[in-house]
């Protein structure tokens, strides 16, 4: 169960999202996506500035509830632009214990083109980001976030 999360910018430490108890204050704004379930979907309105990072920390914080441990537990992300596939990254986060909680961060250099073009598209959407996971091979979890700047 997913209890946190947060975008920032690592270099400069601007924190554009952030929510969950252990992560501080809470930061940005976020709203629903039209018929998602609210608990599987969410709308994030960013900075424009966000746009121009170059390096992106997202962190989450989740709990394995069970008396199982979880292994070969892997995060999927994808990101669409205007339905088309921006890029994609795959994150093996291994062995989770039972009944714990975790915090887990990744940093990732966005490799798609940033011309005005882009800027443009990104600020009129949609940008969608698809989020699995999987354990053991099997997918327990589809999420979806969408992206708006302001």
């Amino acid at each position: 169960m997913i209890i946190g999360y947060q975008i920032r910018d690592p270099k400069s430490g601007e924190i554009y999202f952030s929510r969950g108890p252990s992560l501080g204050p809470e930061a940005g704004e976020a709203g629903t996506i039209q018929g998602v379930n609210p608990m599987l979907g969410i709308r994030y309105t960013l900075p424009k500035a966000f746009l121009n990072c170059k390096v992106i920390a997202s962190q989450v914080h989740f709990q394995n509830t069970t008396d199982l441990p979880l292994e070969n537990f892997v995060l999927q992300e994808t990101h669409y632009l205007e339905g088309k596939m921006l890029q994609e990254f795959k994150f093996n986060l291994g062995f989770v214990p039972p009944k714990t909680q975790n915090s887990w961060e990744h940093m990732y250099q966005p490799e798609f083109k940033r011309n005005q073009k882009f800027i443009d598209a990104a600020m009129t959407g949609p940008w969608d980001v698809h989020t699995k996971l999987f354990i053991g091979g099997e997918m327990v979890m589809h999420t979806q976030a969408q992206l708006a700047f302001k």
